[in-house]
């Protein structure tokens, strides 16, 4: 079960443009559990709460809620709302740029507010 689940794990990722190989999509609930498991893992912007959990924040990168380049080049985007909206909509429109999370994120939500 555990091998078969692992195999699909990349979703509808499964493909790479300098790969033939075609990976098998999420079928059963044990493939798609798994799926959406290493999805939720790998976005760092997200905070799953447990009850009587406390997670370390000391593994937490820093400058992953920073702006990476331009105007405000490491910055928080803690203030968001203060940034004109000029700047955000011209790195939202960086086709080019590889913007990661939360970044691409919080791009995402304000063009979709605006």
């Amino acid at each position: 079960i555990i091998a078969n689940a692992i195999e699909s794990h990349m979703g509808q990722w499964n493909t790479d443009k300098r790969s033939s190989t075609v990976l098998p999509t999420p079928k059963n609930k044990y493939q798609k559990m798994l799926h959406w498991a290493d999805y939720l893992a790998s976005r760092k912007d997200i905070e799953v709460k447990f009850d009587g959990f406390t997670a370390s924040t000391e593994s937490v990168d820093p400058s992953i809620w920073k702006f990476p380049f331009g105007k405000y080049k490491n910055q928080t985007f803690s203030f968001v709302k203060e940034i004109d909206s000029g700047y955000l909509e011209w790195l939202y429109n960086k086709a080019d740029m590889d913007i990661r999370e939360p970044l691409k994120t919080m791009l995402e939500t304000f063009m979709l507010e605006k």
